[in-house]
């Protein structure tokens, strides 16, 4: 800007006025890049861990009929161990029923499980990454062919932000869930369900 302004070669009069309050705002953003992305960051965890105490909330107020006594009272778990260690085949069979039915579903979690732990690593790895280089993606936005560049790392930093209360609304909520299955479940197959 000052060069142009001095040899009146590349950008126009105009030009400069319309880039200098865009240079201020980006000097600031570039400054204070730190503690902005601090301050995301932040926000981003105690609404990750907010959300999922809200489900735990709503799950410790809960009062279900069911919830204490599945398998205390011989038909649950405790019926069914018992049954196979007496030997009787009716137990044993549903023993079988309830594991082959239930192998896949523990598959299923433990590979959830996994990936939610490995896309927790990367997140914090990103973070990282995005926060040291946050004066470089921010002030990148102004130059007009790095503002492309600059707007993908945004939103980049934006996703990485989000993932913490996305993870924190599905626990809670599988919890939740899984906590009002189990306290409605009655009958003989209360165990399956």
């Amino acid at each position: 800007i000052v060069f142009s302004q001095i040899t009146g070669v590349g950008i126009t009069n105009y030009g400069i006025k319309k880039m200098i309050p865009k240079l201020f705002i980006y000097a600031v953003l570039i400054n204070g890049s730190y503690w902005i992305c601090a301050i995301g960051v932040d926000l981003s965890n105690i609404l990750g861990s907010s959300t999922n105490q809200i489900f735990q909330g709503i799950k410790a107020g809960l009062t279900l009929p069911n919830a204490d006594d599945f398998g205390a009272t011989g038909t649950g778990w405790t019926g069914i161990a018992g049954g196979v260690l007496a030997g009787t085949v009716g137990a044993s069979i549903a023993l079988y029923a309830t594991l082959s039915a239930l192998l896949p579903a523990l598959i299923a979690a433990l590979f959830a499980i996994v990936t939610v732990f490995l896309v927790l690593t990367f997140r914090q790895a990103a973070i990282i990454i995005f926060v040291a280089s946050s004066a470089l993606w921010l002030g990148a936005g102004i130059f007009p062919n790095l503002e492309n560049l600059a707007k993908k790392a945004r939103k980049g930093f934006m996703v990485m932000l989000l993932i913490n209360p996305g993870v924190g609304i599905a626990f809670g909520g599988s919890a939740l869930a899984s906590a009002i299955i189990m306290g409605a479940a009655s009958g003989p197959y209360k165990v399956v369900i």
